[in-house]
């Protein structure tokens, strides 16, 4: 069965539908990334996020493997959010002022959503996430060395 398959390994009582494992595994994203939102990692557990999700603790072990699984994806989830919230930067023709603006909404980020900050940040990471990260470091880098090919570092 791939993740495309119409069927979910066994569908959770009640449902009136098949679902994917794309969209379970979204919804069991979400549901985790709220309760690290809530209460901190100590609060992400497989079967409270289960619970929230509305699966079976089955589900999630079947999707992320064991609990870092689950947490790497919620890292994940929490770093195309911040992302997103970049995408707008767009050059200037000041490089001091693009590369503060950049700075100020990372920092905005890390005090508006702490929990997801430090499990973005201090964690090990998926490969998906390590890349996805470089990417983030070296538009950084490329904004310094802006800056400093303008004289103003």
């Amino acid at each position: 069965m791939t993740s495309a398959d119409p069927v979910a390994a066994s569908p959770e009582p009640g449902r009136s539908r098949a679902v994917t494992d794309d969209e379970l595994r979204g919804r069991i994203v979400r549901a985790a990334a709220e309760l690290l939102a809530q209460g901190g990692r100590e609060a992400v557990t497989t079967r409270a996020a289960a619970s929230r999700a509305g699966v079976s603790p089955p589900v999630i072990f079947r999707l992320f493997g064991e609990k870092d699984g689950l947490l790497s994806a919620v890292a994940e989830y929490g770093y195309a959010r911040f992302t997103a919230a970049k995408t707008p930067l767009q050059p200037t023709d000041d490089p001091v002022d693009d590369l503060r603006a950049a700075w100020s909404l990372t920092v905005e980020f890390g005090l508006s959503n702490p929990e997801f900050f430090l499990l973005i940040y201090s964690e090990p990471h998926s490969a998906a996430m390590a890349e996805a990260m470089r990417g983030g470091a070296q538009r950084m880098h490329a904004r310094i060395q802006r800056a400093a090919a303008a004289g103003r570092l």
